[in-house]
């Protein structure tokens, strides 16, 4: 029997009064019993332990970065969502979970019968602010955003853009149309150091959208 160590308590960082031994020439069921009666953990048990406790923590670890991230991209899924044929109640209640993803942000809300508002500003004086027009059925029909932060806007425009079921296509340096199914499009500003998004609902037939898209 050979003294390997002592049993580390990875919570504390201190070391317990339970030493590991080996048995040698000994099988593992002898060992075990052997152990039971001196009172001390089997070697093969603890590492085994060990093995389960690292993983768990490995684990752990991947679910808390899994967690931050989901947190951190919530605040930009929100200004990212295409609203197009959306009501301004539903709009309304969108812009209600951003604020509570943005409780160190005021949003200003104003609104007609036809347009809906919204500007939302941070602590550092960043501003976005989104326009929204609805047609005579109450559904939105363009959306406009404008940012003062250009690597908001570059956020934005990269996770709408990453969107497959939209199946974005570029006709030219500042326009993308979705699929026809979808009847939308996507413009950007041609001048410098303006960041804006302009999402409108094209009532295209399938002879223009083969036209545009050159097929």
């Amino acid at each position: 029997m050979q003294p390997i160590g002592n049993k580390k308590n990875y919570r504390s960082g201190k070391i317990s009064c339970l030493p590991i031994y080996q048995f040698q020439g000994v099988d593992h069921a002898t060992e075990k019993t052997l152990n039971r009666h001196l009172g001390v953990i089997p070697i093969r048990d603890f590492k085994h332990s060990m093995k389960a406790i690292n993983f768990a923590y490995f684990k752990l670890r991947i679910m808390q970065k899994f967690i931050v991230a989901i947190l951190l991209s919530l605040p930009l899924l929100g200004h990212a969502q295409i609203h197009i044929n959306e009501s301004k109640e539903a709009i309304k209640n969108t812009i209600e979970q951003l604020k509570s993803y943005n409780p160190a942000s005021t949003f200003t809300i104003a609104e007609t019968d036809s347009s809906l508002n919204v500007v939302q500003q941070d602590a550092d004086n960043q501003r976005i602010e989104k326009n929204f027009s609805f047609d005579k059925n109450g559904k939105c029909q363009n959306e406009f955003i404008l940012y003062t932060c250009q690597n908001c806007y570059a956020k934005t425009l990269q996770t709408i853009l990453s969107k497959t079921s939209y199946k974005w296509k570029k006709i030219n340096e500042n326009q993308y149309i979705s699929r026809f199914e979808d009847k939308l499009m996507l413009e950007l500003p041609s001048e410098k150091d303006v960041y804006k998004i302009y999402i409108i609902r094209a009532n295209w037939n399938k002879i223009i959208y083969d036209m545009i898209t050159g097929q």
